[in-house]
């Protein structure tokens, strides 16, 4: 009897084990699925009430690029979550650390835009410059922007700052970036601080309006309609 009350207790215990490294396995399945499963649930045309927990636990559990996700979550108060801004900026860092460069360009943006309070822009532009690093073209386009000067109104330029700006624009036109498209066009086409080519001008425009870029179509729609008005002055 003694000996069959072992055996069951045996058998019990082989059971129990059993099942714990069943349920262990199981609970680190689920984990894994749901960091594998981080990027794919955070992407905007798959948001809905489970897909964002899942994005959220996958951020928790350090998946880079769902926090990323969240973090715009955070910034712009999207997908039911309140505006963090605090929140924003330490999602943004986790990814931006691990190389997501989308997280990079956001975090440099948030940091010289002065939401979280004072502007920091050593520390702004110092994750634009990593991102441009990658050759993000949102990063280029910023800090070629940045170089031109545009938001500070009327410095005078110096002739490296301009090359190295047009260059930027270029390196992030040639990806298909549509603002630094139109930008370049622009820049070539009315000679703005450096030779006047038309041509190369319209072309950058052009590949802009083809792409969809408003600001371009507008330039385009402006531009059709002062050429088809009669010319008053010959005559």
């Amino acid at each position: 009897m003694r000996a069959f009350v072992k055996s069951l207790l045996k058998l019990s215990y082989l059971s129990f084990a059993t099942a714990a490294v069943l349920f262990g396995l199981m609970v680190a399945g689920v984990f894994a699925l749901t960091y594998l499963m981080g990027e794919s649930s955070c992407r905007k045309d798959n948001y809905n009430a489970s897909r964002t927990y899942v994005c959220k636990g996958a951020a928790g559990l350090g998946h880079p690029k769902a926090s990323f996700f969240i973090a715009t979550d955070y910034h712009f108060g999207k997908y039911g979550y309140e505006v963090d801004m605090e929140r924003a900026k330490a999602e943004y860092l986790f990814a931006a650390d691990r190389g997501v460069t989308q997280a990079q360009v956001n975090l440099g943006e948030l940091l010289l835009s002065g939401e979280l309070g004072e502007a920091d822009a050593i520390g702004g532009l110092s994750w634009l410059l990593k991102a441009a690093q990658a050759d993000d073209p949102k990063a280029l386009y910023r800090l070629a922007r940045l170089l031109f000067n545009e938001e500070s109104g009327n410095n005078p330029f110096t002739s490296s700052e301009n090359t190295q700006a047009i260059s930027l624009f270029k390196r992030a036109a040639t990806q298909g970036h549509e603002p630094s498209q139109f930008a370049l066009g622009l820049i070539y086409y009315f000679g703005i601080t450096t030779e006047e080519d038309e041509a190369l001008g319209i072309y950058w425009i052009n590949e802009a309006y083809e792409a969809g870029y408003n600001p371009a179509a507008e330039f385009v729609e402006e531009f059709n309609e002062a050429a088809s008005q009669p010319d008053t002055k010959s005559g």
